[in-house]
């Protein structure tokens, strides 16, 4: 059905949430010289306004395969990875960028305020069988329930609470990849992404592995813990909820 060898990582958040700064839109300045060892281009201020919604992004930094947002409550690194990526040079990617991450937000935000620090990764497992046969696979493999017709959506998640005082959220489900040409055209054009070719389905799972139980009282090298967490997910226990066939 698929095979493990053939996972990548297609992209990876790694998200630092602090207490609440309404200010954090006139501290761009600061923000660009605490990421300047992530991103050496000029950041985007969107002028969002400072009693508009939190979550919202004040400063955006952007570049081919990675993006930076700053809100209020969050500073978030997207990383993109080809598939023909080596997973030991993701590896290493995903530990420097996690280090400089929280290097660099310690420099405008205060210890005190700091929360939490999540990684969250998507690997994808491309298989030639169709979503409701991948489908099935999930719900006959991971789902304790009678069948009442044909399936066609199955998802699985489950969390847990580690002795390193980690939780690591782990979920697995189908995806669809789709392209298509986009031709430039001057007039406003319509695109049903529905009709775009499919061109790769398999099994995703998603990780999310945080410090989240250790708010108040984080422990020290605990990113580096989170990144170890991470490569032993990613090389072998994973495999054991995945089943070859």
């Amino acid at each position: 059905m698929f095979k493990l060898s053939s996972k990548y990582i297609s992209n990876v958040f790694i998200v630092i949430k602090f207490l609440r700064d309404s200010n954090i839109r006139s501290k761009q300045s600061e923000i660009e010289r605490a990421y300047e060892r992530i991103f050496s281009i000029q950041s985007i201020n969107t002028n969002t306004p400072d009693n508009d919604v939190p979550i919202k992004p004040r400063i955006i930094f952007n570049d081919k395969k990675k993006q930076l947002m700053v809100s209020q409550e969050s500073s978030q690194l997207t990383l993109r990875f080809d598939s023909g990526v080596p997973q030991s040079n993701q590896f290493e990617t995903v530990k420097k960028y996690i280090t400089l991450m929280v290097q660099g937000t310690s420099e405008f935000i205060d210890k005190d305020s700091l929360l939490e620090t999540s990684l969250v990764a998507i690997m994808n497992y491309p298989s030639k069988e169709s979503s409701q046969c991948l489908n099935s696979y999930i719900f006959s493999n991971f789902i304790k329930a009678k069948q009442l017709g044909s399936i066609e959506s199955a998802s699985f998640k489950v969390a847990y609470k580690t002795d390193d005082s980690l939780f690591v959220n782990i979920e697995i489900s189908t995806y669809e990849i789709r392209k298509g040409e986009i031709k430039p055209k001057i007039e406003q054009q319509y695109i049903n992404l529905i009709d775009l070719p499919v061109v790769e389905t398999g099994l995703q799972v998603k990780l999310d592995i945080n410090n989240r139980p250790q708010i108040g009282s984080v422990l020290p090298g605990s990113s580096d813990l989170i990144v170890s967490r991470f490569e032993s997910l990613v090389l072998n226990e994973i495999n054991n909820y995945l089943t070859v066939e």
